[in-house]
């Protein structure tokens, strides 16, 4: 058992959040608007595949948050000419009332929140999208504070982000703060960087660079309980 920690940051998608169940079905809805064919498994797939690829880029500093946002629909759909802005606007309006969490979310988050520990959620995103959707959600209630990077004008993984969030928290010292999340750069390279322990959910056992060590390693957000609890 930990007893050292007090503030715990969890990053929210595809961490608490079934995103790719929101991703879906925002998508479907989307490309509906415009009498687009939806195949889930042909669609998503190659929706997600250049939405990754543009975060990535982002992460490493090597992307505007605007180039996110209208590039990845270039890639899906070259052979269209979609204005990108208005069907990202469109996307993320729909996404905004999409609101899932992994089996075991809630009760892992509502132990942690029983046993003391202060609880604040770290996303990039966008204010509007990320709101809406924690708002709709139970879990909610657990946390004392939400950051979301476009509302402060800094993204995960600048060390920034985790200040903000550590000063709102009042935790001054690093060693009693952990980060977990589900992207290695984001999440975890950020918040070694920033100076904290970083427990990475790596449910599908992708590689992790050698130069990036988090502390601890699951599989399942569930998995968190037998390490805090």
């Amino acid at each position: 058992m930990i007893d050292i920690y007090k503030l715990i940051m969890l990053d929210a998608d595809n961490t608490l959040f079934d995103f790719s169940k929101s991703e879906s079905s925002a998508l479907e809805k989307t490309m509906k608007a415009h009498s687009l064919d939806y195949d889930e498994s042909r669609d998503l797939i190659r929706y997600k595949k250049y939405n990754q690829i543009m975060w990535e880029r982002f992460e490493k500093g090597e992307a505007s948050i605007e180039e996110v946002h209208s590039e990845r629909w270039r890639m899906f759909l070259p052979q269209l000419d979609l204005d990108c802005k208005e069907l990202d606007k469109e996307y993320l309006e729909f996404l905004s009332y999409e609101s899932h969490l992994f089996d075991g979310a809630y009760e892992t988050v509502k132990g942690l929140y029983e046993k003391g520990y202060k609880l604040t959620i770290v996303t990039n995103g966008s204010k509007s999208v990320q709101e809406r959707r924690f708002a709709s959600s139970e879990i909610i209630k657990y946390f004392d504070h939400i950051v979301i990077s476009s509302d402060i004008g800094i993204a995960k993984p600048h060390r920034g982000i985790f200040e903000h969030a550590a000063r709102l928290s009042d935790v001054t010292d690093k060693n009693e703060i952990l980060m977990v999340g589900d992207s290695i750069y984001a999440d975890i390279k950020g918040g070694i960087d920033f100076g904290i322990d970083t427990c990475f959910l790596n449910p599908y056992d992708k590689e992790i660079p050698k130069e990036i060590v988090p502390k601890y390693v699951i599989k399942d957000i569930q998995e968190l309980r037998g390490i805090l609890l």
